[in-house]
């Protein structure tokens, strides 16, 4: 909607500036067109993105890092929502490497 208002804004400052004769219906019909037509335009991609990421495109992987309710409880998250976008492939759970390590956490 900014798009719009700025496209309107400089279109009427060029029309002062230029002595241009443009019709106040114009502008008056064509913002709530170009509005919607925003919308609509932007709801559309948003729905491509959603189906080409259910299949796995254009995707971001994660490591994910945290206690392991927290870890478990994202990652469940994530996959439960692929539209998304993030793709879990790991965790760090805090304190794992140290008690590997015979040191405590």
């Amino acid at each position: 909607m900014a798009a719009s208002l700025w496209l309107f804004g400089a279109l009427a400052i060029v029309s002062y500036a230029f002595q241009m004769d443009l019709a106040r219906g114009y502008v008056g019909i064509a913002f709530p067109i170009g509005t919607l037509g925003l919308i609509a335009g932007r709801w559309i991609l948003r729905q491509h993105l959603a189906v080409a990421r259910a299949k796995g495109a254009h995707t971001f992987s994660l490591l994910l890092v945290g206690g392991p309710r927290a870890v478990g409880h994202l990652a469940e998250s994530l996959r439960r929502s692929p539209q998304a976008g993030y793709s879990p492939i790991g965790a760090y759970l805090q304190g794992s490497m140290d008690r590997r390590l015979g040191r405590s956490a």
